[in-house]
């Protein structure tokens, strides 16, 4: 009995251990700052560019600042690595296909840290012509976070913090649009009818060019290739919660 005991005593705590939260598996890309080194660079210019694509599928993102912005940090709690976002040139560019014909269902997940309230992408598939796309952004009359949709802007009650590491989610589906912060589902909304264009997925600007930049900081993101389920995505926010000082996951 009592050898029986030591093994469901050993076998039980290596079950428990497999419960504590994890990021979500089949994210189509993970950009994750953590994979990164070298010196701070968010006045100068780039050290590097390639950001490297941790889930596996190659889609691996440019880092575009050569007029300031880059990677910072040193891997601690109160300063984490980072890509900073200056508001003015800095973003990245990758190579996957988000359209809504390609990734019909799809979630987008990030750590950021906005520095301001003016009106930018912080993830886009806008093409800044009329034809508008999926996107996360911030409302700068309401310093808000907004999704657009294809003709106008649904807009999210949800304040921006700035200055602080929040953790945001926003899922795309052929019936609903959620959003989501620090964990929490924050707005349910009728599914957006989009079309397609030829934009890739970007951060830190509007897909269609040079506008709308993002003033910040993001030090992780991934895509997915279907709607995550709010219990996952609070799982995600909670699995990298450590390496933000002072952030929460409600």
């Amino acid at each position: 009995m009592k050898y029986l005991f030591i093994l469901f005593f050993l076998f039980g705590a290596g079950c428990a251990q497999n419960n504590g939260p994890s990021i979500p598996s089949g994210a189509s890309m993970i950009l994750d700052a953590d994979t990164l080194s070298g010196t701070s660079s968010p006045t100068g210019t780039c050290n590097f560019t390639t950001f490297s694509d941790s889930s596996g599928n190659g889609n691996n993102g440019t880092i575009n600042c050569a007029s300031g912005g880059g990677f910072a940090g040193t891997k601690t709690s109160s300063d984490p690595n980072r890509i900073v976002f200056n508001g003015i040139s800095t973003f990245i560019s990758t190579s996957l296909n988000a359209q809504s014909g390609v990734m019909p269902n799809s979630t987008w997940v990030a750590w950021i840290k906005p520095s301001a309230a003016t009106f930018s992408h912080i993830f886009s598939l806008d093409n800044h012509g009329g034809a508008f796309n999926r996107a996360l952004v911030i409302d700068n009359t309401t310093s808000d976070y907004g999704v657009f949709n294809r003709f106008n802007n649904t807009w999210i009650t949800t304040p921006v913090d700035l200055g602080s590491w929040q953790f945001v989610a926003v899922t795309f589906s052929s019936t609903d649009l959620t959003f989501h912060k620090n964990g929490t589902t924050s707005l349910f909304g009728n599914a957006p009818a989009y079309v397609d264009t030829a934009q890739t997925f970007t951060i830190g600007r509007s897909a269609g060019g040079s506008f709308d930049y993002f003033n910040g900081a993001i030090a992780w993101m991934a895509v997915y290739p279907r709607v995550l389920n709010p219990s996952e995505i609070n799982s995600a926010c909670r699995a990298l919660l450590p390496r933000f000082a002072g952030a929460t996951c409600n």
